[in-house]
């Protein structure tokens, strides 16, 4: 068996270490209770209801630490959306004034983690369609359907910095991607093996928006046991990695062939803390998915994720993405800054439906073109 031991290390530049803190002081004044400025609003319960807070928010806020605190952060469209991920537009192509709120809080010593996820103007049963070639093909090792008629929302929690590198294994005569740690027991004979960064995802409930476009979906999961929410898995490691070994350009990531490569769903034994989550990039994608059935493997999709991207945010880098900005993970990967570049379309009224870094096919190298 031959082993190239190839790692693309320069991926790791997305990492943003640890979490921010903000200390904020508000009295019991009858002015402090009607303070409905962001940081005002996490001195008091969370509320589901849509309020003058999340209107003002536009950037995350964090409060205490990795022990005891909390994290309020928008989320907009195309802000993080990952490699190969339509980035969803509403029907009427008008993105103004849509958005999504996070607010979490988490207490280590009474072992309780608390999300509550809110959406304002949000379309419901959203619809969309991907081109068959330009926005979506057809990955084996990402069995996504090409189109989602009537469907609902997911939100995912990532772990932005890599903090695993994943074995994958190439046939050693077509160099064709044959399976991976997580579909085979061990390395198959005469392959190839390639390591590379991977990335922790977990998965709330599918929920949805009523007939006014508003959204309230709100779990508790324990602090030293976080796993997807109800408990049926532990999480997803993503990478993105060439089918095919000649299109891969290791050393210009940017240019290389870059799929996305899921692992089968894991147990729940595998969960993480929240913890880890917290202190391993902690990020947000949330994304429209066919509807699942609630009673069929707990409402989780065989293939985990759709790779359609509705709106998102990556509260561990400081300030976070700003409304009508995302980040580009190429600019990352290559360290070129800045990282973060205007949304294709923007934000407003025309707004388009648009994919985010296609890297389908990449030319062959030197050593394949005589294939």
């Amino acid at each position: 068996m031959r082993n190239l031991g190839l790692v693309w290390g320069g991926i790791v530049t997305l990492v943003v270490a640890g979490c921010q803190t903000q200390t904020e002081s508000v009295g019991s004044s009858q002015g402090a209770m009607d303070d409905d400025s962001p940081a005002a609003a996490l001195n008091r319960p969370p509320n589901p209801k849509w309020t003058g807070a999340d209107d003002q928010l536009i950037a995350p806020i964090w409060t205490g630490n990795v022990d005891k605190g909390q994290l309020y952060t928008p989320l907009w469209r195309g802000a993080l959306p990952g490699v190969e991920e339509v980035v969803y537009t509403p029907p009427d192509q008008n993105c103004s004034n849509r958005k999504f709120t996070i607010r979490v809080d988490w207490d280590s010593a009474a072992n309780t983690v608390h999300f509550l996820i809110k959406g304002h103007n949000i379309v419901p049963d959203p619809s969309v369609n991907r081109a068959l070639g330009t926005e979506w093909q057809f990955n084996p090792f990402h069995p996504t359907p090409q189109n989602v008629t009537n469907g609902a929302y997911r939100l995912w929690i990532v772990e932005a910095s890599v903090t695993r590198q994943e074995k994958l294994w190439y046939d050693g005569t077509t160099l064709q991607l044959a399976a991976t740690e997580f579909t085979a027991a061990t390395q198959p004979a005469g392959s190839i093996q390639v390591s590379l960064p991977a990335f922790s995802i977990q998965g709330t409930k599918q929920f949805n928006a009523d007939s006014k476009g508003n959204v309230v979906h709100e779990f508790t999961q324990a602090y030293d046991f976080f796993p997807t929410e109800g408990g049926l898995y532990s999480r997803d490691w993503v990478t993105f990695a060439p089918l095919d070994l000649c299109e891969a350009a290791p050393l210009q990531p940017a240019i290389s062939q870059l799929r996305p490569v899921a692992s089968p769903w894991l147990p729940p034994s595998q969960s993480p803390t929240f913890r880890e989550i917290l202190t391993s990039g902690l990020a947000f994608d949330l994304h429209v998915e066919e509807k699942a059935d609630p009673n069929v493997n707990d409402g989780n999709l065989s293939y985990v994720y759709s790779g359609i991207s509705a709106y998102s945010n990556h509260p561990g880098m400081q300030g976070g993405v700003p409304n009508g900005s995302h980040m580009e993970l190429s600019a990352a990967i290559l360290n070129v800054a800045p990282p973060i570049d205007p949304v294709p379309g923007g934000n407003g009224q025309g707004c388009t439906q648009y994919i985010n870094e296609a890297r389908f096919s990449a030319p062959l190298s030197r050593s394949c073109s005589a294939r």
